[in-house]
């Protein structure tokens, strides 16, 4: 390669002679690209490779390249894989695996796991690491939190990726002291190993001992709703006064997300739900 009228060229010649000269440009860092015109190349008889040598003749680099990639024009493979939402759905803590995968013909020299909270401009690197392959970081949220993630990927060569966003809700949990007064009536509370930070409230229906069926009235600001239960009985929900709906809890799992409603209007909405039937386990909310 050398300087030809203020830009850089390169050598095109056989064993015997000159050819031509052609373009030269630097697409990153670590990589020169010279462009040749396929006339140049085709229908000559030619068997042709680009060699690069340090000042004392050995070689460095040839291309085509059929080992490692040395000159990679192409940024990271990101593939999302894993970003509960609700983080319940894969922790009883506030602790919660992501999950995802890098691939690269160059390799990963680096990795950003990102987060911010839902609406707000900073992001702020949670796990890092380096390499190719599958990574299930752990990250820790607070209640009531939702989180933004996007992933950031650097390969050997320079090339960089961003990711797309995915959403992730920390719910309430159902004893939070947001909600002391939301619990009236039949109400109990239990505790599992598998419910979210150990903790359940339990609503039942009326009876002798006491007349009024266990209720949860609560009121949030947002455009949409979730509960999230454990195996029970039903109960009813109804949104601003509107009609209730039967809520029924007995397929569900541990931390299951039992209801959603989404498309509110913004502003303020109060939920109720009331035990109708068996024993309704509440163990979190999402309010978005």
């Amino acid at each position: 390669m050398f300087w030809g009228n203020g830009r850089l060229r390169a050598a095109l010649a056989t064993r015997t002679r000159f050819v031509a000269s052609v373009r030269v440009s630097r697409p990153n860092a670590r990589t020169v690209k010279i462009t040749v015109r396929k006339a140049l190349l085709n229908g000559r008889g030619y068997r042709w490779l680009a060699a690069t040598f340090f000042p004392g003749g050995r070689g460095f680099d040839v291309a085509p390249n059929r080992s490692v990639v040395f000159h990679d024009l192409t940024a990271p493979s990101i593939t999302q894989l894993s970003f509960p939402d609700p983080s319940t759905n894969a922790s009883a803590t506030l602790d919660f695996p992501v999950g995802f995968t890098l691939a690269d013909p160059s390799g990963i020299r680096t990795w950003q796991l990102q987060r911010r909270p839902a609406g707000s401009a900073a992001w702020t690197t949670v796990a890092q690491g380096a390499g190719t392959g599958p990574k299930t970081p752990q990250v820790t949220g607070e209640e009531g939190a939702t989180y933004e993630f996007r992933i950031r990927a650097t390969d050997r060569a320079g090339n960089t990726r961003t990711s797309g966003i995915r959403v992730v809700s920390v719910p309430f949990d159902d004893a939070n002291a947001v909600f002391a007064a939301a619990y009236t009536g039949n109400v109990t509370v239990g505790a599992g190993g598998d419910s979210f930070l150990d903790s359940l409230h339990l609503l039942l229906p009326a009876d002798t001992g006491n007349p009024v069926a266990g209720t949860f009235t609560h009121m949030f600001e947002g455009t949409s709703v979730a509960v999230i239960a454990s195996t029970g009985g039903t109960a009813t929900v109804a949104i601003d006064g509107g009609a209730p709906e039967l809520l029924d809890t007995s397929a569900a799992g541990p931390r299951t997300k039992v209801f959603e409603r989404t498309g509110l209007a913004p502003g303020p909405h109060t939920i109720v739900i009331v035990a109708q039937s068996g024993t309704v386990s509440l163990d979190g909310f999402v309010f978005r």
